[in-house]
């Protein structure tokens, strides 16, 4: 039954279809079946208008979270770098305090090394002085 329905509307559209004045509108406007599509490509284009929108979105997301991360990771290099400066800095100091350390112990080791030998000295003289006194 509907095939006999499509074919008298095929016979109609080719018979306006000869006439002059019909030919453009025929051809501009949908039938039945093509409406179905021009839903359809709305539908698509509404679909795609949508799709461009999140795309956008999300592109401007990315841009956003990727300018977070580069500064984060310039404020993490910034860090990085003072806290070597620092450790640097310490550690000079450190070395500077180790060699005045050294030297104080230098010192020191110099003078009961002195002290030492003198009490060594005295020590001697002593028990010399002793065994005169015992003889």
């Amino acid at each position: 039954m509907r095939n006999m329905k499509e074919k008298k509307a095929d016979k109609k559209a080719l018979s306006l279809a000869m006439k002059p004045n019909t030919a453009p509108i025929l051809a501009i406007a949908p039938q039945l079946a093509q409406k179905s599509d021009a839903n359809t490509t709305s539908l698509d284009n509404s679909r795609y208008g949508k799709l461009c929108e999140k795309l956008k979105a999300t592109q401007l997301h990315l841009e956003a979270e990727k300018a977070k991360g580069e500064r984060a990771a310039t404020t993490s290099r910034l860090e990085m770098e003072s806290l070597r400066k620092a450790s640097e800095s310490t550690i000079k100091e450190l070395e500077l305090s180790n060699e005045t350390a050294y030297k104080e112990t230098r010192e020191i080791d110099e003078k009961l090394i002195e002290e030492t030998a003198d009490n060594l000295a005295t020590k001697a003289a002593l028990l010399r002085s002793k065994q005169k006194i015992s003889k």
